[in-house]
């Protein structure tokens, strides 16, 4: 593995004298010591993964860094990875621009020790028109990649975010010119760097789009694509949303019942205890039963009348009241 080097024109330091809890310019290190020092393998940037430019105005650069390839072998799930890009312009004006891809949390733009930002597409001051940007010339990073100079967006994505709601997340999106997107839709994975679509995102009027699914059990990641009239796509910068565990639950296969209680169970626990009482409050069964199984309960002896099932398993209880006929 080559040594992490200082990339010059930025205050940047990326020697391994530094301790994994090493902050530079205000930034934390920490996850780039975690995806470097302790992860194997290294980021890709090419193929579908290119690092977008394109001029915007006369002086200054719009980026879209919008997924990550990794390398064979790699047991990282995204790397936190340092960019260096080489920005060549008119009159032989030339500069390094230094990103910080955090996957799930932006990008950010980094020079004279400073660090800002959160965007995947970040813009960036260069007081020169720019006509070429090269990916890590100098190899100063561990990463590798390409670049691809686009034609300057119809439209552009003005937010992005994924939020936990009940059982489901919920994505929304907005857009600078919503009159320029064909489709837009919600695409999701596993690693932050491999998607898969998720459905189309719902139009609610004026460049705001929303979709609703349901949650997953595992960390997962989420971005919009956004396709245009012109056939130029736009991707918004990616969401990460920790695993939802679904809560146990009981239900009855019937109500009233006759003579045996029967109920089905799920939940990741092996069992969970149960108790019948009446309405004067008398424990009348109690027990206890597998999940994710069909079980039974014999009411023989009881009198007809209602009953209450309370059914517990740690910190999670329901209680299901029933008619015993």
């Amino acid at each position: 593995m080559s040594e992490l080097s200082n990339i010059p024109g930025t205050g940047i330091c990326l020697r391994p004298c530094l301790s994994s809890g090493a902050v530079t310019g205000g930034f934390d290190l920490t996850s780039f010591f975690d995806s470097f020092a302790y992860g194997n393998g290294y980021p890709t940037y090419s193929g579908a993964n290119k690092i977008n430019w394109q001029a915007v105005g006369t002086d200054k650069i719009r980026f879209g860094v919008y997924s990550q390839g990794k390398s064979s072998g790699s047991n990282v799930g995204y790397y936190s990875a340092v960019i260096p890009l080489r920005v060549q312009g008119n009159g032989g004006k030339d500069t390094v621009i230094v990103l910080y891809d955090r996957g799930p949390e932006g990008v950010s733009v980094g020079g004279d020790g400073i660090v800002y930002g959160n965007s995947a597409t970040p813009t960036v001051y260069l007081g020169f028109t720019p006509t070429s940007v090269t990916f890590d010339p100098y190899n100063m990073s561990l990463a590798t990649g390409t670049t691809l100079q686009t034609t300057v967006l119809a439209t552009e994505i003005t937010d992005f975010d994924v939020r936990p709601l009940d059982e489901k997340v919920k994505a929304t999106l907005g857009l600078a010119d919503y009159e320029s997107a064909k489709s837009i839709t919600l695409e999701s994975g596993a690693d932050g760097s491999s998607f898969v679509s998720s459905g189309l995102m719902k139009s609610m009027g004026s460049g705001n789009y929303t979709r609703e699914i349901p949650s997953r059990q595992s960390v997962t990641f989420y971005r919009a694509r956004v396709l245009l009239h012109s056939g130029e796509v736009l991707y918004s910068r990616v969401v990460r949303i920790a695993g939802v565990q679904p809560q146990p639950s009981v239900r009855l296969l019937a109500n009233p019942v006759s003579g045996i209680l029967r109920l089905r169970s799920q939940g990741d626990g092996n069992s969970f205890s149960y108790k019948i009482a009446d309405f004067n409050g008398r424990i009348l069964r109690r027990g206890t039963l597998n999940f994710n199984t069909l079980s039974e309960i014999d009411l023989k002896n009881l009198q007809k009348g209602q009953y209450l099932l309370t059914v517990q398993s740690g910190p999670w209880n329901q209680t299901i009241r029933f008619m015993l006929q």
